[in-house]
């Protein structure tokens, strides 16, 4: 069975996204994008795939981030996913079209309703709950952190999904803990140092 991972920033956004089996997303050539240090920074994002579905959401979450070398996102990524001539490597020209052609343009609705759906119901493994754990161990919460949780807990917030969905929640931290969320993330979508997390689009305060 396959799997389709990605390796994170500090700010929670990815840097690069692929498909694979067993160690894969540990595991890199000399020439390959390395994974971060921090494992619990390795995500995996679907699990328990057949190689051609491993293969369709790479491809679709390599369209939503968009690669850096090419002028369409933020991916490391040298392919578009998959197998076959779309992994090709474009010349300085391509890839500067390629830009021009995709500046200001808007990803259709579809990418993000199909992403949003590929990660409802999904749970992390003990193994990849056990890494996170081993790798957050010792690691001392700052005065800035503890302010930011207690601010968190004490304001409700109004979260906008991806399909347009609105709900208000009175606590963040529980909201995130029950439903799977990153509380890192959440709070970075609403301070606006990440566009999104999952399904999540927008985090606002309520007053």
């Amino acid at each position: 069975m396959y799997y389709v991972y990605s390796y994170l920033r500090e700010d929670c956004s990815p840097y690069y996204i692929g498909k694979g089996s067993g160690n894969r997303a540990y595991i890199k050539g000399p020439n390959e994008v390395k994974p971060p240090k921090d494992k619990s920074r390795v995500k995996i994002i679907k699990n328990n795939l057949t190689e051609e579905e491993s293969f369709d959401l790479e491809k679709l979450y390599i369209l939503m981030f968009g690669r850096k070398d090419v002028g369409s996102g933020i991916l490391r990524n040298k392919s578009d996913g998959g197998d076959g001539a779309s992994g090709a490597i474009r010349s300085k020209e391509t890839r500067e079209k390629i830009r021009q052609a995709n500046l200001g343009k808007k990803r259709p609705q579809w990418i993000y309703d199909k992403i949003a759906k590929s990660n409802r119901g999904k749970k992390a493994s003990a193994e990849t709950r056990a890494k996170q754990s081993a790798a957050h161990k010792g690691k001392k919460c700052t005065e800035e952190h503890k302010r930011k949780v207690s601010e968190a807990k004490a304001s409700p917030h109004k979260i906008t999904f991806s399909d347009g969905r609105e709900i208000i929640v009175k606590n963040a931290i529980t909201f995130c803990q029950k439903n799977e969320y990153n509380f890192i993330c959440f709070y970075n979508v609403r301070n606006g140092k990440s566009k999104y997390h999952k399904d999540i689009v927008k985090v606002e305060i309520v007053e």
